[in-house]
């Protein structure tokens, strides 16, 4: 199977965010992150939806228009990926943002605490390695189709 790899890293970073949003619900609740009334909810929001495109991107590496064909199904799950990506990307700064604003940063210097804080860059690196290995399939595609005879 040609994407099981992809597959799997974009599970893993669904499950990631998943975890860090509905898991740790008492981050979202410290006193310091009270300044910040829509906070919580904010990063709720948005780590949901970057894990629901994680989740659905999954399964868009198939184009029901062209059943033979595996490059147009695999350039729209690229494109979702790089959103997933963009997304990723304005979750971190959301996130460690709101964090340092209200001076939550030093309370997370334990063991735990760091490893809450390096969920969702672990989860970008996921999304990462998903979409380098849709370029790499793409790029084998696009070699067999230089090889393959013409009508």
């Amino acid at each position: 199977m040609i994407l099981r790899i992809q597959s799997l890293y974009l599970l893993l970073g669904a499950l990631i965010l998943t975890a860090l949003v509905t898991l740790l619900r008492g981050l979202w609740e410290m006193p310091s992150t009270e300044l910040f009334p829509g906070y919580g909810l904010t990063v709720q929001i948005l780590g949901g939806l970057v894990a629901a495109l994680a989740l659905a991107a999954i399964f868009l590496h198939k184009d029901p228009r062209f059943p033979n064909k595996l490059k147009p199904g695999l350039k729209r799950q690229r494109k979702i990926v790089v959103a997933v990506q963009v997304l990723e990307v304005l979750f971190l700064i959301v996130f460690f943002g709101g964090l340092y604003a209200s001076e939550a940063l030093p309370l997370l210097s334990d063991a735990g605490g760091i490893a809450t804080l390096l969920m969702p860059v672990v989860a970008y690196g996921f999304f990462f390695l998903a979409r380098r290995g849709i370029d790499r399939d793409i790029r084998e595609l696009e070699k067999q189709d230089q090889f393959r005879l013409r009508d």
